[in-house]
């Protein structure tokens, strides 16, 4: 009766609320039931209740009988409506309790969720497609440390991958046979995260199959549920050995969901307004927790959990009371896990609800997969170091992951649907990441590139990325791109390339043997001076054994206290032992071992340096032999010998010490030194110690008293002896009596003073004559030239060229007069500038060869030739060397030759020691006299000074110069057939030209018609530089920056770039590389000079080494300028003429003089142009102030590249201006700004800067009456 009961009662109203249309047709194909949901599903005209009785055939026009109940073999079936909707059905055909054979079809509209999990697949390939293409490895565990997915980068064979699913990392290190400490490294971070639920990195270190070691960074990264569990670990591995990333695949594993389990009859409850059940069917269904009696009568507090329960119940209630039907969705968990329903509340009687519960776990379960691979995979792209991005065939992103998005600066948002040159600012590089994308596009393949980024912020970084084609579903085809940072690798690559050459350098030219061992020993390396200290070469050590040449007694105690005690306790260990030459012979060597460790502390290689120390050992036993004999010297020494600790106290003294002051042993042991001193020395006591204890020897001269309390005067020179310890440090003092010496020495003291106090009167005394002599023979001189040109008969031309002689001779003897003069006061000065060697001995020779012509003399010079003939020294005393020698030959020869040889004696690649050879075919030099010839005042003969002139000065002045330059003279001669003078002389090598002495002006006029580029952002130096260039009538065009002299150079043609080093957007350096590289010859090789405010060594070459012509320093003069743009131009005509020193005065007399800076250069510049120098005057005023303010916002705020940045603009105002007392310290401010050292003067240095440039701004302004 229930039964008929509820199926009479119940059933029509569950039916229609049931989410299932539902279909009855008997044996002959009559419809016996369909409820109201199939006449919705199917769109039927007529109510439900009219097609019962009716053959299913009469529903044909509106539905296809063919798919809607054919194929009964198919419990399962789904099928399309017309309209495009997706529907499931299940059929059942067996009920026998009903005595009739019945087909019963259930139908639900499932195109919801059909799309529903389209879209979710369509995700899934995209995230896995990129996953399986990043280079970088991946890794994902779950919460209790098995792996869930690994990427093909991280395990490359496809069954290992498999195999890996649910294995924990402990499993896997063991099936690579990895070292346990990497499981448990790996597990230490791990535990961290779980602990600390935040991301983690750490490096590790592998050894590969092959025995390659690669490095790696780890980011563990944890997915955390909505409760802040963990639920997963992503763990990103990155190979930071080569930085190399392959093309990244990512292949995520098959989704592990399945379609939504087949729609089943839902379960039914009847529940009272209690919550009591009182009917059920479809028990079959019911989670596996009680029996159907079970259920019956109980209320759903048993089965529910609380919270649940107390819901049901409110939902309950207001079905009951306002009739309205309602939906709840929960889970709870049963025997078999984790149920997920949902019930639909409807009300069936004043007291009682129908409850239909729908179970939709399968459903539920692969939704929360998919979103939990959605967001996996989300993660792990936002938590990749690598940029990942794609975009469509118009070159608009599709995604972007947020790395990508922060390198820019910007939100994924913003980026999204935009192409690069809508965001990226730098517009060339846009257009190089176009150019790459559509290469993709057309040739549908991958590409891996490097390029250069601009970062939002301004940084400019290397990228290695590859790009290939991601084809969708529909055909389109889409560019994927994956970048990852390669700029340190760049960096990291050239600085070990110039360590591995810097080692390689120092191993190769070291003494010492330098050599690389494996743990046991074995040779790996070893350097070039193996072959010097053993014999043996590289070849034959490498690899072999280091014991089998240590001598069998040394073997066992260089393994123990060296090799081994280096790798057990990881410290550097010293060893001395003998070792085998490859000749037999042994030798002592002294061996330093140091560990290697790699970056987990541990020992890989060790390091050796070894020296012979054979020597060094013998002359320690000498030592050890010959202590007595020292100790006995010192006993009867006759010096003061004593010795005392380190803090002044006598520990022993020397029997003659005792014996010339007059003391007993037991007057001095124990007492201090000093007590013996004069009290006025008795001051310099801490001073004396406080030297000993920094140095080993230290010397002097002090006065002490003997016991007679006589002063005695002592030379000193004390050492320090420092044997085991501190404690065990004491000073032996060893000295000398030179009281009679100091008496001596101030007499011959008193004695120079007069001696020099009479050379000076002499000086004087000559100095004045040379004056008075001087000045009418310049007159004779100049007349008799003059006189010259005149019309002159015989007699008169004879007087003529006798008073020149006589004025030319008398000119000579002065100056050999002042030279020996200058000899005597030590006043000649030997200098070392560039000269020419060719040159000077050309010019000496031609300077008398107009004398051996009147004589009609073979006049003859022979110079070995010479590659470079650029020296350091003093050509000017060359030249006077050998004008006396030559001169000295021509007047002693009446018949014959004089020759000049020059000839290369020795060549270092630094130096050259040279031979100059006069020789002559004169009177000679008696053999007697030749010993005194290079004495002052002396001559062969006492007839030459009659019969030749001359003061006998000329040979001693010579021997003199010579000798000043650490060279030697000497003479071969024999009366009557000639004489040969030699002297040699070492000079240093020199690639820079000659320095110029005299002043030239030039005509500026021949750069007039030049067209010049100027890249300079000081605004000062712009209007120096534009008004000299313009002065010269040349055309000069400015760049502010290097990015826009590269420009302009590309765009024009220039005869000359002068440019700045550091401007702003580009330097100096990088814009001279891009014009290099301009693919206009004529363009590309435009001259280049730098115009540098720096001075430090090198930065020649540097500027050089990157392709400029030449540099000029700031502040520069016009004249140099001109010149150096002069000589890297077409030769052209050169008219310079001397300035004379009344112009020189006059220009010197037109510069200011001001106490606090100095417009000199200014002026000179200026060349008369007062604008030039009221416009400079004016920027100093208006720019000085905002650079010096900047400076010192960047000094408050820390800003410490600010701050070199402003001392750099300052520091060539500051030395165009002349103020020289910031010279020096804005130099500093720049450095250690730079440099981040001595900061805490710094600000102390700004305030000079500040005070004194405001006090010059303060002056500028009077000059120019606008204060």
């Amino acid at each position: 009766m229930v039964e008929q009961k509820l199926i009479s009662s119940l059933l029509p109203a569950l039916f229609n609320r049931l989410q299932y249309a539902l279909l009855v047709v008997d044996a002959a194909e009559v419809i016996c039931y369909m409820n109201k949901p199939f006449s919705l599903l199917f769109n039927l005209p007529a109510p439900e209740g009219e097609y019962t009785g009716k053959s299913i055939r009469f529903l044909e026009p509106h539905i296809s009988v063919k798919d809607v109940v054919s194929g009964n073999e198919q419990i399962h079936k789904q099928f399309n409506l017309p309209d495009g909707r997706v529907v499931e059905r299940d059929f059942f055909n067996d009920f026998p309790e009903l005595g009739e054979h019945l087909k019963v079809w259930l139908f639900r509209d499932i195109t919801a969720q059909k799309q529903h999990e389209k879209k979710l697949e369509k995700e899934i390939k995209f995230y896995a497609n990129v996953l399986d293409t990043i280079s970088s490895d991946i890794a994902v565990y779950d919460k209790k440390l098995r792996f869930k997915y690994v990427n093909p980068a991280a395990v490359k064979s496809k069954k290992v991958r498999e195999w890996i699913i649910g294995k924990t990392n402990d499993e896997y290190t063991a099936f690579r046979k990895l070292p346990a400490h990497i499981s448990s490294y790996r597990a230490l971070h791990v535990e961290k995260v779980l602990q600390e639920k935040a991301f983690v990195e750490y490096e590790e270190s592998l050894i590969t199959r092959e025995g390659e070691t690669v490095h790696y960074i780890r980011r563990v990264s944890p997915c955390l549920s909505t409760k802040g569990n963990v639920k997963l670990l992503v763990v990103n591995g990155v190979n930071i050995t080569k930085l190399k990333q392959a093309e990244e695949k990512i292949r995520a594993r098959e989704a592990e969901n399945k379609a939504i389990l087949d729609a089943i009859p839902d379960l039914v409850f009847i529940i009272d307004r209690n919550g009591y059940y009182l009917e059920m069917n479809n028990s079959t269904q019911v989670p596996a927790v009680a029996s159907d009696s079970e259920i019956i009568g109980n209320n759903i507090r048993s089965y529910l959990p609380p919270q649940l329960a107390d819901k049901m119940l409110q939902l309950f209630k207001e079905v009951l009371e306002t009739g309205k039907s309602a939906t709840i969705k929960y889970d709870f968990m049963t025997q078999e896990g984790k149920k997920y329903c949902e019930s639909r509340i409807v009300k069936y009687k004043p007291d009682e609800v129908l409850v239909i519960v729908r179970d939709y776990t399968e459903q539920r379960e692969a939704e929360l997969l998919v979103e939990e691979k959605d967001e996996l995979i989300r993660q792990v792209m936002d938590t990749s170091s690598n940029l990942i991005f794609v975009k469509d065939k118009k070159g608009a992103y599709s995604f972007v992951n947020r790395t990508f998005a922060e390198s820019l600066g910007l939100q994924v948002k913003d980026i999204i649907g935009k192409t690069d040159r809508q965001f990226h600012k730098q517009t060339d590089e846009a257009d190089f990441f176009r150019d790459m994308d559509q290469k993709v596009l057309l040739k549908l393949e991958g590409f891996t590139f490097e390029e250069k980024f601009t970062k939002g912020d301004g940084e400019v970084v290397w990228l290695k990325t590859t790009k290939k084609p991601l084809i969708t579903k529909s055909g389109e085809v889409n560019v994927l791109g994956i970048s990852t940072d390669v700029t340190q690798e760049k960096f990291s690559k050239e600085q070990l390339e110039r360590r591995e050459e810097l080692y390689r350098l120092l191993s190769d030219n070291s003494k010492d043997i330098i050599s690389l061992h494996e743990l046991d020993g074995t040779y790996s390396f070893v350097s070039t001076a193996v072959t010097e200290v053993l014999g043996y070469t590289q070849e034959e050590v490498i690899g072999t054994d280091p014991y089998k040449n240590i001598h069998p007694e040394d073997q066992q105690r260089v393994f123990e206290e060296g090799y081994k005690k280096a790798v057990d306790e990881k410290v550097n260990t010293i060893i001395r032992h003998r070792e085998r030459k490859k000749n037999g012979e042994y030798i002592w060597m002294e061996c330093i071992i140091k560990p290697i460790l790699n970056a987990q502390g541990e020992v890989v290689q060790l390091q050796s340096s070894s020296r012979d120390i054979t020597e060094r050992r013998k002359v320690s036993e000498d030592l050890q032999n010959s202590e007595k004999k020292y100790r006995e010297l010192i006993k009867h020494s006759q010096a003061y010998i004593l010795s005392h600790d380190m803090e002044g106290r006598i520990l022993s003294v020397n029997p003659y010490l005792l014996q010339k002051l007059g003391y007993k042993e037991e007057e001095m042991l124990g007492k201090e030194i000093f007590k013996f001193f004069p009290v006025s020395h008795q001051a310099n006591a801490d001073s004396y110690l406080e030297r000993i204890r920094q140095e080993v020897v230290v010397n002097g001269v002090l006065a002490i008293f003997n016991k007679q309390q006589e002063k005695r005067y002592l030379y000193y020179q004390n050492y320090k002896v420092q044997e085991q310890g501190e404690e065990d440090t004491y000073v032996i003092g060893i000295a000398q009596d030179i009281t009679d010496r100091m008496k001596i020495e101030e007499e011959l003291k008193k004695a120079k003073e007069a001696a020099e106090e009479s050379a000076r009167v002499k000086e004087n005394f000559l100095a004045n004559m040379s004056h008075e002599i001087r000045t009418p023979m310049n007159g004779i001189l100049g007349m008799t030239g003059l006189l010259n040109k005149t019309k002159l008969d015989a007699t008169q031309q004879n007087y003529l060229d006798v008073i020149k002689r006589s004025a030319d001779n008398l000119l000579v003897v002065i100056n050999d007069i002042l030279d020996m003069a200058k000899i005597e006061a030590g006043k000649i000065e030997i200098e070392q500038i560039p000269f020419n060697l060719a040159e000077t001995v050309t010019a000496a020779y031609q300077t008398l060869k107009y004398k051996a012509e009147e004589k009609e003399l073979d006049y003859i010079l022979k110079m070995q030739p010479i590659d470079n003939p650029m020296l350091i020294g003093d050509p000017y005393r060359l030249n006077q060397i050998l004008l006396n020698l030559l001169n000295n030959a021509i007047k002693f020869t009446e018949t014959g030759s004089i020759a000049l040889h020059v000839e290369v004696l020795q060549e270092t690649s630094d130096a050259l020691e040279l031979e100059f050879l006069v020789s002559d075919t004169g009177i000679g030099i008696p053999k007697a006299k030749i010993e005194d010839i290079f004495k002052e005042f002396t001559q062969a003969y006492s007839s030459i000074t009659r019969q030749y002139g001359g003061t006998g000065l000329g040979l001693n002045i010579s021997k003199t110069l010579v000798e000043l330059q650490n060279g030697s003279i000497s003479v071969e001669s024999e009366e009557g057939k000639g004489s040969i003078f030699k002297f040699r002389l070492t000079y240093k090598k020199s690639s820079m030209p000659i320095v110029k002495e005299e002043e030239t002006m030039i005509d500026y006029t021949e750069l007039r018609n030049i067209r010049v580029l100027l890249a300079e952002d000081n605004e000062i130096n712009i209007y120096l530089a534009q008004s000299i260039v313009e002065g010269w009538g040349a055309q000069i065009d400015i760049a502010v920056s290097g990015k826009e002299a590269v420009a302009l150079a590309s765009q024009f043609n220039y005869d000359v770039i002068l440019m700045d080093i550091q401007m702003p957007e580009m330097n100096g350096l990088d814009a001279t590389r891009e014009i290099r590289k301009l693919p206009d010859h004529k363009k590309a090789t435009t001259p280049i000079i730098a115009l540098t405010a720096n001075a430090i060594k090198g930065d020649a070459e540097k500027y050089l080494k990157v392709g400029m012509n030449d540099y000029i320093s700031k502040p520069f003069e016009e004249e140099k300028l001109f010149v150096k743009i002069k000589e890297l131009l077409p030769v052209q005509q050169k008219d310079h003429t001397v300035i004379g020193e009344e112009q020189k005065q006059m220009k010197e007399a037109e510069m200011p003089a001001t106490p606090l800076y100095d417009l000199a250069l200014v002026y000179s510049m200026a060349r008369g142009n007062e604008d030039i120098v009221t416009k400079t005057k004016e920027l100093f005023v208006n720019s000085v102030p905002k650079t010096v303010a900047a400076m010192e916002q960047h000094q408050r705020s820390g800003n410490w590249k600010g701050v070199s940045s402003s001392a750099h603009e300052l520091k060539s105002i500051i030395d165009l201006t002349g103020i020289s007392s910031l010279k020096d310290v804005i130099r500093e401010i720049e450095r250690d700004a730079k440099e981040e050292t001595n900061l805490s003067d710094i600000e102390a240095k700004i305030q000079q800067v500040t005070a004194i440039a405001m006090q010059v701004v303060k002056q500028l302004k009077t000059d120019l009456a606008i204060a």
